[in-house]
């Protein structure tokens, strides 16, 4: 319990809750770019995203729907969230 209470703290994990079901774009570790609605941040920090669409620089298609995503945190380089202002 003294755990919990310590979380409910830290100001991380409000940022964290405060953006959930917002708009987060993922850089990964190859390049390549996802932008999606951010669902859930794991124990292991992996990203759970849904509407997920991926950008390709330089590709002959440079971007494509995935739809539903589990990124691993190793590949994460960059993490935006569109956070409103209150």
């Amino acid at each position: 319990m003294a755990d919990e209470a310590a979380h409910e703290k830290d100001p991380s994990l409000a940022l964290v809750r405060a953006s959930l079901d917002g708009p987060l774009r993922v850089g990964l570790s190859d390049g390549r770019l996802l932008t999606g609605t951010f669902l859930c941040l794991d124990r292991q920090r992996n990203i759970l995203m849904r509407d997920t669409m991926e950008t390709r620089p330089e590709s002959e298609q440079p971007e494509r729907r995935v739809g539903l995503v589990l990124v691993p945190f190793a590949h994460v380089t960059s993490c935006f969230a569109l956070l409103a202002i209150q």
